[in-house]
């Protein structure tokens, strides 16, 4: 049932490890989905943000949005995403 060769485990391994650090499936592709997704969900739900583009006349952020909105692209700014 089982490979007699043992290497094969430790080999494995080490090709998941690759492929789940780099890529869009590693933690920074992870999280910088996650932090867009967030970021348009919030301007979206403040009328800001509509199919994908700014509103011409956007209604004010509540002040608990503004911050995670200020977070979020702090943190995006600080590793390199330019979108």
């Amino acid at each position: 049932m089982f490979p007699s060769d043992l290497r094969l485990i430790p080999g494995l391994l080490g090709t998941l490890l690759i492929v789940a650090s780099l890529g869009p499936w590693g933690s920074l592709g992870l999280s910088v989905r996650t932090q867009i997704g967030e970021f348009k969900a919030r301007l979206e739900a403040a009328g800001m943000l509509r199919n994908g583009a700014l509103t011409r006349e956007p209604s004010p952020l509540e002040q608990s949005d503004m911050a995670r909105v200020a977070g979020i692209t702090a943190y995006l700014a600080s590793v390199g995403v330019e979108e």
